[in-house]
């Protein structure tokens, strides 16, 4: 293959050239200001200080003694209106904010004389009572006026939705990822463009639960984030994991590691406080020691009802939560594996369907969280927001939650009447259906966005040994959960017109040729100096180039480059991948680099794929570990670069230890692990085939540890090639 190279461009160098350029020496920032009030607004309230045609003002004097704040308000309304007269035909916005205040008598302004439209002199304390003409009386006294001026107030939103939004800023999620309590979700959310973040802990620890003289210990937590994207959308997601050892247990530590449920909620605002949404949720369990199971996706359907008495006209602090919900679990597949492993080996085993002792145990339902059956979810939660001081909110909470089973998917629990162990759910009934009562409370300290909970979990149902079902965990007696919860909001402030002024000026601008360097390398096989031709070179920080090719001598040349470090991927067929660094210097020019590729570990032979070294799994496991997937690369590339190869009987092989049916079964399996491996990774699946042939063809005769390590292997047998 020819040595390909980068020629440069030849570089024109143009002398300093005076070019037009248009900039924007400056910007101003006007931001227009919405009038607070309408005009109609406006009017009302000089209706309510000068009832017009009707001949007089009202006196201070008559005010009643309920409204003496309002009395001098209007006074100094008034008064701070006649300065602002001759402002107005300049700023009718500044007009609007100065009327709208609401002055402090620190503030007033000092006494002066002016009258009326009727003539009725006026100082800085008020109006005096006049009369018109006919000294007629108008009908309307202080308090017909004064309250009409007190509906005008409360007609102003502005300080009640700050509160209110203030009050949603409030909410924090709960420990499953949407807001709400510390279980019971809300209907509604935080504002828009608020985010939650939470993370919570939780403990549990008991004797003689799942089985007499036992002791379980519980540790977990969630990390939980939820987002409001607008008014009415909230989207949030979790992740849980928990650890659980039992002392009867096999084995004794089940750990559950990142369980996902993400999720998103609608809602709407009913009328003021009441809020109705509906989110759905999809969950994904986490199958013991093999990591994420899609397959075993779950789906939350749930319907919210919250209520906020703060929002009333007289508020209440109290806010009511309600909720119904449906989970279509997806646990149950985790376990299918296991329990048909342990039928296979049974002895005298009973029909699958009558069989109980393959079945998982009490401890591995609880400690993986594995459920047979979906669920109706009922909650109702209560939370007294009270605020013994301004900065500061303490929110007791109080909630119930109820599981009820629903076999939608027909489980036939087999149940031996006078056998120890556990139940079935049509024998126990709602005795085993778990219900729980929480109590916590809740604290927002000073820094604003801050909270954190205290809540203890008490399991009404579903507790005792004697109601266990195979169809559910069972309930714990209690739980203990603490978190720690942060809020922020992103500042919703209205962009400023801009006002641009374009100016034209005459600038010089040299042209100044960019320091570039090129790398020159030369690859090789490690551990010797056998260059490697045709080797694919990429350079990852720079996507926009071509790959290049080592020559015959293995030999490479790279574009023009800035000074720095540059990283090159490299890959060719009978070798594995590697990464190779040089450095160009600052002042440019040509560094050299060597860059090694680990040995080739396969080879193709006319009846067999042959590998240097073992596909190596978990003890007892089809699980493939991290060190092979290097050599299982080199199968894949290997196949894919030869084409002429149409079919491969991946075979698996085990060594003597153990019994003939196990060990068939795992070489079967660990087979048919290696031929999902090579598909995922680019080969045509019916190309691969898979078998397992247990002990029954050793390559190593005798009982030693070597022999028995070269006894279990993975061969890739050549069964057919294309003409």
């Amino acid at each position: 293959m020819p040595h390909l190279r980068a020629v440069p461009t030849p570089r024109y160098v143009p002398p300093a050239t005076t070019y037009e350029v248009s900039f924007t020496p400056r910007r101003e920032n006007v931001t227009p200001r919405a009038p607070r009030h309408t005009e109609e607004e406006r009017e009302k309230r000089r209706r309510a200080l000068h009832p017009a045609g009707r001949g007089r003002y009202i006196a201070p004097a008559m005010a009643t003694p309920r409204i003496g704040s309002t009395r001098c308000l209007l006074s100094l309304l008034l008064a701070s209106g006649l300065l602002l007269l001759p402002r107005l035909a300049h700023a009718q916005d500044e007009f609007d904010d100065e009327f709208d205040e609401e002055p402090t008598p620190a503030q007033s302004e000092p006494p002066y004389e002016t009258f009326d439209d009727e003539g009725a002199l006026r100082n800085g304390d008020g109006y005096q009572e006049t009369t018109g003409s006919d000294g007629a009386d108008d009908g309307f006294d202080d308090a017909e006026v004064d309250a009409a001026v007190d509906d005008d107030a409360s007609a102003e939103p502005e300080a009640s939705d700050d509160a209110a939004r203030e009050r949603r800023f409030q909410a924090q999620p709960t420990v499953d990822g949407p807001s709400g309590g510390v279980h019971v979700e809300g209907a509604g959310s935080g504002p828009a463009g608020s985010f939650r973040f939470q993370l919570a802990f939780m403990t549990m620890r008991t004797k003689g639960w799942l089985r007499p003289g036992d002791r379980d210990d519980l540790i977990g937590g969630s990390l939980s984030l939820g987002i409001t994207a607008s008014d009415h959308v909230e989207v949030y997601g979790a992740l849980l994991a928990s650890a659980n050892t039992n002392n009867f247990g096999t084995p004794p530590l089940l750990i559950v590691l990142g369980d996902v449920v993400v999720g998103t909620k609608v809602f709407t605002d009913i009328r003021r406080g009441l809020t109705l949404g509906g989110d759905v949720s999809l969950r994904l369990p986490t199958a013991a020691g093999t990591g994420p199971s899609f397959s075993d996706l779950g789906v939350g359907l749930r319907a919210n009802l919250s209520a906020d008495l703060r929002e009333r006209r007289d508020p209440i602090p109290l806010i009511i939560r309600t909720g119904l919900g449906y989970v279509f679990d997806g646990t149950a597949p985790l376990a299918r594996g296991a329990e048909r492993s342990r039928y296979d080996v049974l002895d005298g085993a009973a029909p699958r369907a009558e069989e109980t002792r393959n079945l998982i145990t009490a401890e591995e339902r609880y400690g993986l969280g594995i459920s047979r059956v979906d669920r109706m979810e009922l909650g109702i939660g209560f939370e007294l927001p009270l605020t013994p001081r301004d900065d500061i909110v303490v929110s007791p909470m109080l909630e119930w939650q109820w599981a009820i089973p629903v076999n939608r998917r027909g489980y036939n629990c087999p149940f031996i009447p006078g056998s120890a162990g556990d139940s079935c759910l049509s024998n126990e009934g709602a005795a085993s259906w778990p219900m729980d009562l929480t109590l916590g409370v809740r604290v927002l300290p000073v820094v604003r966005g801050l909270s954190a909970t205290l809540a203890m979990e008490i399991g009404l149902t579903g507790t005792k040994r004697g109601h266990a079902v195979r169809e559910l965990p069972q309930n714990e007696p209690w739980r203990l959960w603490a978190a720690v919860s942060w809020a922020y909001e992103i500042p919703d402030e209205s962009p400023p017109e801009v006002i641009e002024r374009e100016v034209v000026e005459r600038v010089e601008i040299p042209y100044e040729p960019p320091v570039m360097g090129r790398v020159h390398g030369f690859v090789v096989e490690e551990g010797s100096l056998t260059r490697i031709p045709g080797a694919i070179i990429s350079l990852p920080d720079h996507p926009e180039l071509n790959s290049l090719i080592s020559g015959p001598d293995g030999q490479f040349t790279t574009y023009l480059l800035a000074p720095g470090e540059v990283r090159m991927d490299l890959m060719e067929d009978s070798h594995g991948p590697a990464g190779c660094v040089a450095t160009i210097p600052e002042e440019g020019g040509e560094v050299s680099v060597r860059c090694e590729l680990p040995a080739a570990l396969v080879a193709v032979e006319e009846s067999e794929v042959v590998v240097l070294e073992q596909v190596h799994f978990a003890l007892d496991s089809d699980e493939i570990l991290p060190s092979s997937f290097g050599l299982l690369e080199q199968v894949a590339r290997t196949l894919n670069g030869h084409a002429e190869i149409a079919h491969v009987e991946i075979q698996g092989h085990t060594d003597d230890q153990g019994a003939p049916e196990h060990n068939l079964d795992l070489s079967a399996r660990r087979a048919a692990s290696v031929r999902r491996w090579l598909v995922e990774h680019g080969v045509t699946e019916s190309r691969l085939s898979a078998h397992g042939y247990g002990m029954t063809r050793p390559i190593a005769p005798g009982t030693s540890e070597e022999a028995r390590a070269r006894n279990r292997r993975v061969e890739f047998h050549i069964l057919d090639r294309a003409p």
